[in-house]
């Protein structure tokens, strides 16, 4: 209920936006951002495709219905980790209530605004029971002609997961977005690549092909994980090393399959020491 020429915050707006889903907010961050709504359109449709996204269109900031603006899960979950790197987002994204304080166009009232997604909060009283101690964060969705879609992330046993859910008649994204981090928590596990690789280990191995020459200054990403079934172990994932010799920081990247899906990456980086 935000009003033309109020003037608000940049991060009230993102508040607003994430907790609230305010459309006019998302307007109105994306004319600041992009100087034209139409340009911010171009940044969105330029970075979806740097993350690799493929089924993916964006026609305005808000996500009201467009028949040229659609994306599928697959590019959802893409743009959500991407997203989930960022401190900030993070913090606005787990945040249950927020408080606008009075504008110019308000100046005798806060605005309070909460969070909607059901697995976080008790926004929505009647649907407590979906309330998820894992979740984190994420964002509700609906337009008629989509229906109820559903972005989530949760942490449990040092894992990060985010689940898209789409085109659900509520609240099946809740049910739906429970039954698979059950089932993602209850069968997969996580595996800090620097704690388990022996392979490439840069006090021996690494003196191989081409990183022998970065043997004595090179270690391995400290962020890196894999995520594994809990019925294997570390040993069971394939790995191979690509190398880069632009004289950059990083040195070679090792990649690891299981099953012949891509289970994540590990960076082997300079340590500064030469």
């Amino acid at each position: 209920a935000r009003d033309y020429g109020e003037q608000m915050t940049m991060e009230q707006c993102l508040y607003a936006m994430m907790l609230e889903s305010a459309n006019e907010c998302a307007f109105a961050v994306a004319e600041h951002v992009g100087g034209t709504m139409e340009n911010f359109v171009e940044m969105m449709n330029a970075k979806a495709a740097e993350l690799g996204c493929e089924n993916t269109h964006f026609a305005n900031p808000h996500g009201l219905h467009d028949d040229n603006h659609y994306t599928c899960a697959r590019d959802m979950a893409l743009i959500a980790k991407a997203a989930y790197a960022n401190e900030t987002f993070r913090i606005i994204t787990g945040t249950k209530i927020y408080t606008i304080p009075p504008t110019n166009k308000h100046p005798n009232e806060d605005t309070i605004v909460r969070n909607h997604h059901d697995m976080l909060c008790t926004y929505h009283s009647a649907n407590a029971k979906y309330l998820y101690e894992y979740c984190v964060g994420g964002k509700t969705g609906y337009t008629d002609a989509a229906n109820s879609t559903l972005v989530t992330y949760a942490e449990k046993d040092g894992m990060t997961l985010v689940c898209v859910v789409m085109n659900v008649q509520s609240p099946g994204q809740f049910v739906d977005t429970l039954n698979l981090f059950h089932y993602a928590f209850d069968n997969f596990q996580v595996f800090h690549v620097a704690d388990n690789e022996t392979d490439y280990d840069t006090s021996r191995a690494v003196t191989v092909g081409a990183l022998n020459e970065y043997k004595a200054f090179v270690e391995l990403d400290g962020n890196a994980d894999i995520v594994l079934p809990k019925t294997a172990e570390f040993a069971d994932a394939v790995s191979e090393i690509s190398y880069r010799e632009d004289g950059g920081s990083i040195v070679g990247t090792i990649s690891y399959t299981y099953a012949n899906h891509e289970v994540g990456k590990a960076d082997i980086v300079r340590n500064g020491i030469e």
